[in-house]
């Protein structure tokens, strides 16, 4: 371990730590002299070191990053092997709240003995009668949703998902391998109540936080926990887009294809240069073009110069544009965040958690996208497939008049 620095878990700090207290930058300033992070990583117990993930423990600065987050949040103590006679003021401590709080805790504490009597402790031998009392509780919901994928290949970043319900929350899954079928993964949505659910795809962006959501179904009816099919009412079928040619058919190696079900255009996809596929937000283009005009901006906020009395990484945040809340989120380790697709030229940043006003941020001007202003840009994480709809809800696409099936075309000139 370091030879000056020693660690301990903070349910074990005592007031007689108190002299040999570290601060999380002070501790991190020493530790910045070791240019490999394996000998960083040998001077932590085992407990701290197992708390840091592996991609932190690749370089020096991410695991100091994790290091400092940890002693911020308290869960562990840094102490000299020596009394350091540093004050333990507010100034001192000022970016890490949770420990002083449990510093001014132990420094309240007045250490007393009670001196022991020169005769055995009388016991209470009666035996009395339990008490018992009856604590009612909600059971746990006990339903399922299951779609099936045909095949069985590497997870990616596109999931399904649950929208929002009057009770229940959003909820995300990924499909898994069925052990037991070898031709089809299942994607299952477990502890759900008996209330009927929407479905769609989620796909995450490359340059914004909002991700991508592609509907598949509405009015989902869970079933029992303990139901099993031999195939389940909602298929999804993973497929690589072709072109037909005078030789047979092709892959698509550039451009856009689109897949056209029930009547509307449901994916706007392009062709990325490895092969993969980025999807296009089509229902942004749809519904949430700026009024008047008005060009696009986005906000970095930077909470470090925002709340100079607290660290605020991972700090849960709300924006409010034109008194309208637009965005929640959560604000990165290093206390900063970026949003897009704002309109005005400053917004209000709320910390629900904190007893802060609102702080008002300026916004910046949005760089424009490539190509022409009625151009729309992919902006989904390209993915080596996509998934179409076979089945839902038991009905099979393929033999109704909505069947999904595929177009190419030019961007400008297909409508939405």
């Amino acid at each position: 371990m370091h030879p000056s620095i020693r660690f301990i878990n903070s349910a074990k700090l005592s007031r007689s730590d108190l002299a040999c207290l570290l601060t999380p930058e002070e501790c991190v300033q020493q530790f910045s002299r070791f240019r490999n992070p394996t000998d960083v990583v040998k001077s932590l117990p085992r407990e701290l070191a197992q708390r840091v993930s592996l991609t932190a423990k690749k370089s020096t600065a991410g695991l100091l990053s994790a290091l400092q987050k940890e002693l911020v949040q308290a869960n562990w103590i840094a102490l000299t092997n020596t009394p350091n006679h540093h004050s333990l003021d507010d100034a001192r401590f000022r970016n890490a709240p949770r420990l002083k709080s449990r510093i001014e805790t132990l420094a309240d504490i007045k250490e007393s003995r009670t001196p022991k009597a020169s005769y055995k402790p009388v016991t209470d031998d009666v035996t009395l009668v339990r008490n018992y009392a009856h604590v009612p509780y909600e059971p746990s919901p006990e339903h399922k949703i299951v779609v099936e994928f045909a095949g069985q290949w590497s997870s990616h970043a596109a999931c399904l998902m649950l929208l929002k319900s009057e009770d229940q929350a959003p909820k995300v899954t990924n499909a898994r391998s069925d052990m037991e079928n070898q031709h089809r993964s299942l994607a299952t949505f477990a502890g759900l109540s008996e209330e009927a659910r929407d479905l769609c795809i989620k796909v995450p962006c490359t340059d914004q936080p909002q991700p991508i959501t592609l509907p598949l179904a509405t009015a989902l009816t869970p079933v029992e926990k303990d139901a099993a099919m031999e195939e389940w009412d909602n298929v999804l079928i993973p497929v690589l887009p072709m072109l037909e040619s005078g030789g047979g058919s092709e892959l698509c190696s550039s451009g856009y294809f689109y897949v056209i079900w029930n009547n509307k255009v449901w994916r706007e996809v392009e062709v990325a240069p490895n092969g993969y596929f980025a999807d296009v937000d089509l229902e942004y283009y749809r519904n949430a073009e700026p009024e008047g005009g008005k060009a696009f901006r986005h906000v970095n906020i930077d909470g470090a110069n925002l709340v100079n009395e607290y660290y605020v990484g991972e700090e849960p945040f709300e924006l409010y544009q034109a008194g309208n809340k637009v965005y929640s989120g959560t604000l990165n380790v290093d206390q900063s965040a970026r949003v897009f697709r704002l309109t005005e030229e400053e917004v209000e940043v709320a910390f629900p958690t904190l007893d802060i006003d609102p702080i008002t941020v300026k916004t910046v001007k949005s760089p424009s996208k490539a190509g022409d202003g009625d151009d729309r840009v992919a902006q989904g994480t390209p993915l080596p497939h996509i998934w179409v709809p076979y089945k839902i809800n038991g009905e099979i696409q393929s033999e109704s008049e909505g069947s999904p099936h595929l177009f190419t075309g030019t961007l400008p000139h297909l409508s939405l």
